[in-house]
């Protein structure tokens, strides 16, 4: 997902509007008033993040589970915020919400280490499931019989679906590759479906590096750039941006990306993609990444 370049405060990373702004941005905006901020949790799986509070509205990135979202209003049903792990701003259904009281004694104490973790009512595995973890959500596990591990919310999730805090992935793109055949859906960051910066985004979270959600960030943000546009001078890891888009290289000559052409996340021959963005865009590539 792209979206336009970013002002000197960019609204998606800084919460503020003409009629209220975060007391953190007080003599940074201009704003009728400023609220102070109030932690929340998600209580659903995922709950869409979404640029406007309407039904209908378009998500442009999604809240996780055991996220914590900044809250500033609460009106008519819609919480206006930032999620916390990327200070994105947005509007979030107020009952996806449930109050953070006592953070410091509530810190999670694992993730969710596969695209998505059953949760089982009783420690079985053929126990009925109550509800699927995204990849990336963070949880704290309470107590243990045998390889199932009770969370502080209700519920078991098997020991192979966890990591322990700090227990990160050492290949983004391994974890990348996880997504193959997932749906490409706008503003996807989940295990249900996800656009090419959510693909980027959730493989690098589960590797314990910090992304931002848009496209243009990324390109702006993360690693290096390097000069070269020869596809056969890329390296596994590296990510290529073109106008509107970004993918991995996963190997020589191939592109992991979610498409929204094929409507999934797909390894795709470089030359195929970028001979088809060739017809549109007299320079295909804006730039090349390299994180390591």
């Amino acid at each position: 997902m792209t979206a336009n370049p970013a002002p000197s405060l960019d609204p998606r990373r800084h919460a503020y509007r003409a009629d209220l702004a975060a007391e953190s941005l007080r003599g940074r905006v201009e704003a009728a008033r400023f609220a102070p901020a109030r932690p929340m949790r998600c209580a659903r799986p995922v709950a869409p993040i979404k640029g406007r509070p309407a039904r209908a509205a378009s998500q442009t990135a999604e809240l996780l589970f055991g996220e914590t979202f900044t809250l500033y209003e609460m009106r008519a049903g819609w919480a206006w915020g930032q999620r916390e792990t990327d200070g994105y701003v947005g509007y979030v259904r107020a009952s996806a919400l449930a109050a953070a009281n006592g953070l410091a004694a509530e810190e999670p104490s694992h993730a969710i280490a596969v695209l998505l973790a059953p949760v089982f009512t009783r420690a079985h595995f053929k126990a009925p499931v109550a509800r699927s973890l995204s990849i990336n959500s963070p949880v704290r596990v309470v107590g243990a019989e045998g390889e199932f591990r009770r969370l502080a919310e209700s519920g078991w999730l098997h020991e192979a679906h966890l990591a322990a805090a700090g227990d990160i992935a050492s290949d983004f793109v391994a974890v990348a590759e996880e997504f193959l055949g997932l749906p490409y859906i706008w503003g996807g960051n989940s295990g249900l479906g996800v656009d090419c910066s959510g693909l980027v985004q959730a493989a690098l979270q589960r590797a314990g590096r910090p992304c931002p959600r848009d496209t243009d960030m990324q390109e702006r943000e993360l690693g290096r750039a390097i000069a070269t546009r020869e596809p056969g001078e890329f390296r596994r890891g590296d990510l290529v941006f073109f106008p509107g888009h970004v993918g991995i290289v996963s190997r020589a000559g191939r592109l992991l990306h979610a498409s929204s052409r094929w409507m999934r996340v797909l390894d795709e021959a470089l030359d195929t993609v970028l001979a088809r963005l060739g017809e549109e865009h007299a320079e295909p590539i804006n730039a090349v990444r390299r994180l390591a």
